[in-house]
């Protein structure tokens, strides 16, 4: 990952240990390319019952959702222990991104099909019929299979259809999440 090729791709942003990055519920068009320290993930941050649900490694996105559909941030997001420096991307950023670093999509999209995988295993007595027909939608099956040189392809072919991947894959995720919500998980 080329540091100074990507950084002209948005907005670097410097954050102290514990230090917010973004606010669940918040509104965004933005996502975050986590370049230094890590960061922690945490739903239900204003109740009582707020869960530290994930830690965010160096080189990952988060606040994909918000960028590729236009949705309030599902979760808190704050420094980690160490000092954090993130890349904030807008969408035409990230299409920009996208072009010149694939494999940083290509990621991403993993990163969202095994998200949903997680939740469909983890949610199977919730989400039994969800789960078979999103498991038999063509598209998803795609994304199953896909390579890094497959999406690279896509990407150089009609960066359109790749950003069109992410955001199935993102609705998908919105539409897991509200369940899991319905149901009070």
């Amino acid at each position: 990952m080329n540091i100074e090729k990507i950084s002209k791709c948005g907005r670097l942003a410097d954050f102290n240990p514990g230090e917010i990055i973004c606010i669940e519920n918040q509104s965004g068009e933005t996502a975050y390319l986590l370049l230094k320290g890590d960061a922690r993930v945490k739903v239900g941050s204003f109740k009582d019952n707020a869960k530290d649900v994930a830690i965010i490694p160096t080189g990952a996105i988060f606040g994909e959702m918000s960028l590729l559909e236009g949705n309030p941030r599902s979760a808190t997001v704050t420094a980690g222990d160490t000092p954090t420096t993130v890349l904030e991307i807008g969408k035409e950023d990230f299409i920009s991104l996208m072009k010149s670093e694939p494999e940083l999509a290509y990621n991403m999209l993993r990163t969202m099909y095994t998200r949903i995988e997680n939740s469909l295993t983890k949610h199977r007595g919730y989400l039994v019929a969800y789960s078979a027909e999103v498991r038999r939608e063509p598209m998803y099956i795609q994304i199953s299979k896909l390579t890094l040189e497959q999406f690279t392809g896509i990407v150089v072919q009609d960066d359109k259809h790749a950003l069109r991947l992410l955001k199935y894959m993102s609705h998908i995720l919105t539409v897991i999440d509200d369940k899991v919500r319905e149901i009070g998980g």
